[in-house]
């Protein structure tokens, strides 16, 4: 019994210790932007557990888009969260006005679905749009946090995503 406990308290005791790397490397990578305890690469933008990188000088439809952030070992960008919503929509490029989702219609399926096959949360968007289906429309993108469909075609900017490596203690110094 007592070594269960013990266990449980050394789990909690890494996880907080965890959460405080986070956070000290949060912190130093406001100062210091290419600190070494970085967990996404260079000009790639570090939120929650995500790594994004913002494509904005270049347009490409999304098929290019795709192919392009798949080069990277990335996505297009798959809104998760309310939280990553707001990031996403909060981003300050002026000329950056909107870029492509990793969001598409299926045909076979006949609905919406993310890159990695799951299907869109009715709560992080409106379904008047994306229900819509309009046979030309079949690729999605985001502009002042709402959610647009497209001709494939476009070419605009788009958004790469890729999970954030795990902060290493040893990195902190």
């Amino acid at each position: 019994m007592e070594e269960e406990f013990l266990k449980a308290q050394i789990s909690n005791l890494l996880m907080t210790q965890g959460q405080i790397a986070i956070k000290l490397c949060r912190e130093l990578i406001i100062h210091t932007s290419d600190h070494r305890c970085n967990p996404c690469p260079k000009t790639w933008q570090w939120y929650q557990k995500s790594c994004y990188y913002f494509a904005t000088n270049e347009e490409k439809t999304w098929s290019n888009s795709r192919k392009n952030c798949m080069d990277k070992n990335s996505t297009l960008v798959k809104i998760d969260s309310l939280e990553e919503k707001d990031f996403l929509k909060s981003q300050p490029f002026p000329k950056f006005s909107f870029f492509w989702l990793g969001l598409s219609w299926d045909p076979s399926g006949r609905s919406w679905l993310w890159e990695d096959g799951s299907v869109p949360s009715p709560f992080l968007f409106g379904t008047k749009e994306y229900a819509q289906t309009n046979g030309s429309k079949r690729c999605a993108y985001f502009q002042k946090g709402n959610v647009y469909l497209s001709r494939c075609s476009a070419e605009i900017s788009w958004v790469c995503e890729k999970t954030a490596a795990l902060v290493k203690i040893d990195d902190l110094d």
